[in-house]
Parts: C-alpha cells; structure tokens; sequence
C-alpha cells in the first residue's frame, strides 16, 4: 500500500493502482 506521498507522484492515473484507491477521496483529482 502506497502513501499519500508516494501515491501523489502517481496521482495523474489513481485508477490504474487499487492500492491508490484508499487515499483517492483525499485527493483533489
């Protein structure tokens, strides 16, 4: 499982990871 911080480097494709999944409502996009 990423962390916001890690996962905001990928944050362009959040779908592609379902670990981005938990952190996805947090994020603007």
């Amino acid at each position: 499982m990423q962390t916001p911080q890690q996962a905001g480097k990928t944050a362009t494709s959040p779908v592609s990871d379902p670990n981005l999944a938990t952190w996805t409502p947090n994020v603007p996009a």
